[in-house]
């Protein structure tokens, strides 16, 4: 015979998630630019309990997939103590398993929840959730520009020039135009080693460069543009 579950100090009562997607997109009529907003666009989430307070979280990764796994998931959680993060995080964890963990929609889900929850603890002991984590591991942090890219050297320099006059000392870009899958190999390797070129004669000897290709080249194709750019010292 199952024991009654006492009242908590505290209940979580109901969790609100929203898309965040942008309406001038979705209705812009670029089929691309639609997708890409509705597949990796990140959302925000609301997690409500009975003391009043509201915990903030966000997720990403596939959002309408991850919106339908957190509204799932509160199905085990609503009426549990805010408090027992940990106990939570189990719950959610054992009930995936038999969906094969669910990959990227289901962390993403749970993610979500667990960073509301630690929103919600902060409050209510009224402390940072980087102070209950451990504390400070440094004073500041180096902050690196993004958002840098463009479909020739010229524009590419343009973004650089901004981060520079901005007062960053890094930045990670891609060097690839939007249309790189059409681009032959020589074209698309020749064009990305100029597109580094022109970052780095903007932003001097002094600055990092950081590259992220993400999976726009085979490994073969990384290997040549490494060889190529290695003289220009990205990090």
């Amino acid at each position: 015979m199952m024991r009654p579950r006492k009242k908590t100090e505290s209940e979580l009562l109901r969790i609100e998630v929203y898309d965040g997607l942008r309406e001038d997109i979705l209705k812009g009529g670029d089929k691309e630019r639609v997708a890409r907003e509705r597949l990796q666009k990140e959302f925000f989430m609301k997690v409500y309990t009975d003391e009043g307070i509201v915990g903030i979280g966000e997720g990403s990764g596939w959002p309408r997939l991850v919106q339908t796994g957190i509204e799932d998931l509160k199905e085990i959680i609503v009426d549990e103590d805010p408090s027992n993060i940990e106990r939570i995080w189990q719950k959610m964890f054992i009930s995936t398993m038999g969906a094969g963990m669910t990959g990227t929609p289901g962390s993403g889900a749970m993610n979500a929840i667990d960073m509301a929850l630690w929103d919600i603890k902060g409050k209510r002991l009224q402390a940072p959730v980087w102070d209950l984590l451990g504390g400070k591991v440094r004073q500041k942090i180096r902050g690196i520009a993004q958002g840098i890219g463009g479909n020739t050297p010229e524009e590419c320099a343009v973004g650089a020039k901004k981060a520079l006059d901005q007062g960053f000392s890094a930045l990670k870009f891609t060097p690839m135009p939007k249309n790189w899958a059409e681009l032959t190999y020589m074209k698309m390797i020749g064009l990305a080693v100029e597109m580094v070129e022109a970052v780095r004669e903007t932003v001097g000897w002094e600055f990092d460069i950081g590259i992220e290709i993400h999976r726009n080249m085979q490994s073969h194709e990384a290997i040549a543009f490494c060889d190529e750019v290695a003289k220009l010292r990205p990090y």
